[in-house]
């Protein structure tokens, strides 16, 4: 089961969701300086083999990584 969150917050609500259920969760923003602080802090949680954040507009996401 992969769970994904839009406007990750800079990663905070997604890193704790993955800890939380203990699989993947994709987290997507428009910003991409938001994406890359995102992905610095689930790298530094150690999260970051589970945690994946891309930098996208929502309606045009379909078809990133770990998004159906």
């Amino acid at each position: 089961m992969s769970s994904w969150t839009s406007a990750p917050d800079l990663g905070g609500p997604a890193c704790q969701l993955a800890r939380r259920i203990g699989d993947h969760v994709v987290g997507i923003d428009i910003t991409p300086a938001y994406v890359d602080a995102a992905r610095d802090l689930a790298a530094r949680a150690g999260l970051g083999d589970i945690v994946h954040f891309h930098a996208c507009e929502i309606r045009t996401c379909r078809g990133a990584s770990g998004l159906e």
